[in-house]
């Protein structure tokens, strides 16, 4: 990820900058360009890697949200992780919670990568044939947020201990 301070511009990425009239009404290709440009029109500070694939949304102390376009799988995926490091001996405590929060949910799905202890939330959306609003972009990273936020108190306990682990909200 590049220095918040010195992040391409959408131009950088390889595409003009829509304005805030056009973007809302004929929709853009969720691409690390629009993504930006969404970030400024609205204020929200961001960071972007040089490659273009990956867009972060800093929240403060709170972990931030990484929006990951996977092109190859006509993709882009929403996550946000909520421990680092989470140690072997709470898997299956971290897994129960999820399993049930997966079970409830229409749209996403809790992930613990058990080999290095990352638990996270992951929305993935099609790039091929469909086109993002502004208000769409704001659903997603609202549906995004307001997920992890719903199961974080059911995992409170499981991850109090893990000095790794980042919150999920300011």
């Amino acid at each position: 990820m590049t220095d918040p301070d010195h992040s391409p511009t959408p131009a950088d990425l390889g595409a003009a900058t829509p304005d805030a009239s056009t973007a809302d009404a004929r929709g853009q290709p969720l691409d690390a360009a629009f993504i930006v440009a969404w970030c400024q029109r609205n204020g929200i500070a961001y960071s972007a890697s040089d490659d273009g694939t990956q867009v972060s949304l800093p929240r403060g102390d709170a972990a931030p949200l990484r929006i990951i376009g996977h092109p190859d799988r006509g993709l882009a995926t929403f996550a946000l992780v909520v421990a680092h490091g989470l140690p072997p001996e709470r898997h299956a405590a971290a897994l129960d919670i999820c399993g049930r929060a997966n079970a409830r949910m229409f749209y996403g799905a809790w992930v613990l990568n058990t080999e290095i202890g990352q638990l996270y939330l992951r929305l993935s959306v099609p790039l091929n044939g469909v086109s993002y609003t502004d208000a769409a972009l704001r659903w997603l990273v609202d549906t995004t947020l307001g997920t992890a936020e719903a199961i974080l108190p059911a995992l409170r306990d499981v991850l109090q201990d893990d000095e790794t682990t980042p919150t999920t909200s300011n």
